[in-house]
């Protein structure tokens, strides 16, 4: 599943209600579990399941 939109961290940070530093170690760590890529603005869900569990 990918998101299509391009955002910056800074606007999905705020859109999340959260730092854009919180969001960067976020996005990093998720990425590192197999669960994400993030790409020039565009994430794409490699795990959504997983990703999904790891969120409750």
């Amino acid at each position: 599943m990918a998101i299509t939109s391009r955002l910056t961290q800074t606007e999905l940070a705020n859109l999340a209600g959260l730092t854009r530093e919180s969001t960067n170690r976020w996005l990093r760590f998720y990425a590192r579990e197999g669960l994400l890529s993030y790409e020039e603005g565009r994430i794409t869900l490699l795990e959504p399941d997983n990703l999904r569990l790891n969120l409750e």
